[in-house]
């Protein structure tokens, strides 16, 4: 059976192991020369009142997500070989920052709590500004990841079982977003709804709880659209009784929530509102920070232990506004933006306020080749990921797999052993997937 530890490991530990670690505290550690594989601290900003940011304090004596050196061993021993490296940005320091022997691999730091440091958002007291430098997050989880799955690969595990990220035929995935923050004529309302039939497009509204036209709410729903909320309140109770308000007035099934940036919105306030939303039992929420760039669970801290929430994550919006002026738009920016992030296989979330830059949207979206491109609401697109990855169970089994989705699938989709591929029907709730060729 393979073994895994992360470091720092303690000298009775790596005694027992056989090796020998010389320890250094780094602000920044780059793995394998890669100058997209560095690794540090994230540290928050937040947005005060008169616009301006500054770091984010942790209160009392919390100090989980304080910035701060961190721990390297850099790691040898009679028999280990060496299976990632890295070097201190700040020094000269480099050597093994992992290495493996038999059925054991052993991080020199602690990698995976760095990555949740990254990945989850405390509690925040003012509104969330954003990161003073980012890390490649993804690509460095994509390093970790491959090399404990090749791990136990090597010590004789079965193939990895996965789903592809879209449903069969398909090779992205693209919502339009609306946040509803001012009144929007009718007819502007109508003629892009036109222009999303007319491309098979789907849009997800969001609606301020001061802000109910129940024209537009039944304009778009009538179409086959979705009803969001769209976050102003300031307490768990408000967050309540908007969502109770807003799915009486659309009478429809709110699942989810987009956060309001406005004057008389919160912002963003990490953790906080996590806890708001669970409460209120929605299924999914916008979410800042580093963002995966298809839908994927929350990752939260519960008694300081990382651990998924039951709420969905969306990815980061592509904004058609820049203001409500009318020539300030991102058309030309997005035009580049969206078909490279399509290409790679994201969900791609384009954002506008209906009342502006129609135009501009529907150019957009009639210049894209979406053949390939799976156009769902928010909802569906977060269901799919949720009953593929997350709400699904495989089994081994003789000669291959038992797959259990907890709903019927929406769509079909292609699971993949090693290369092999295996069609399941939409709709269906169990599979065998065969392991052999």
């Amino acid at each position: 059976m393979p073994k895994v530890l992360e470091g720092p490991l303690s000298r009775r530990v790596l005694g027992d192991l056989g090796i020998v670690a010389r320890r250094q505290e780094v602000e920044a550690l780059l793995l394998d020369g890669s100058p997209s594989l560095v690794v540090h601290l994230p540290e928050i900003r937040v947005r005060r009142g008169d616009g301006s940011t500054c770091s984010f304090e942790p209160q009392g004596d919390d100090g989980k997500w304080g910035v701060r050196p961190f721990e390297v061993q850099f790691l040898e021993g009679e028999g280990w070989e060496g299976a990632l490296f890295g070097r201190c940005v700040e020094s000269e320091c480099e050597g093994a920052v992992a290495v493996r022997k038999g059925a054991t691999l052993v991080f020199g730091f602690a990698v995976l709590d760095i990555l949740a440091r990254w990945l989850a958002v405390p509690p925040l007291s003012e509104r969330y500004g954003g990161f003073l430098r980012l890390m490649p997050h993804d690509r460095v989880l994509e390093r970790v990841i491959s090399l404990v799955v090749e791990h136990a690969q090597h010590c004789g595990v079965q193939p990895q079982l996965r789903v592809r990220r879209w449903p069969e035929a398909y090779t992205a995935a693209l919502t339009v977003r609306h946040d509803y923050d001012r009144v929007a004529p009718m007819a502007r309302v109508e003629a892009l709804l036109d222009c999303y039939e007319s491309l098979g497009v789907h849009a997800s509204i969001g609606f301020l709880p001061y802000l109910l036209d129940q024209d537009v709410i039944g304009a778009f729903r009538g179409r086959g659209h979705e009803i969001q909320a769209h976050l102003s309140a300031a307490t768990r109770t408000e967050l309540r009784e908007d969502l109770s308000l807003l799915r009486n007035v659309a009478n429809y099934p709110v699942r989810g929530t987009t956060i309001h940036g406005g004057p008389r919105g919160q912002g963003f306030r990490g953790a906080i509102h996590f806890d708001w939303f669970e409460d209120a039992g929605l299924d999914y929420c916008e979410n800042f920070g580093l963002r995966d760039t298809v839908p994927a669970p929350v990752l939260r801290l519960f008694d300081d232990i990382p651990d998924v929430s039951f709420l969905m994550g969306v990815p980061g919006h592509l904004s058609m506004d820049g203001s409500t002026r009318p020539a300030d738009h991102r058309l030309a920016a997005l035009q580049v933006a969206v078909p490279r992030s399509l290409r790679e296989g994201d969900y791609v979330i384009v954002m506008n306020h209906p009342d502006v830059h129609q135009e501009e949207l529907c150019a957009l979206l009639a210049g894209l080749s979406l053949g390939r491109v799976w156009r769902p609401t928010t909802a569906e697109a977060v269901n799919w990921h949720l009953v593929t990855r997350y709400a699904s169970r495989v089994r081994a089994a003789p000669r291959g797999y038992e797959v259990t989705f907890r709903d019927a699938l929406p769509n079909e989709a292609t699971v993949l052993v090693g290369a092999r591929e295996t069609t399941i029907a939409a709709g269906a709730r169990t599979a065998f997937i065969p392991s052999g060729g």
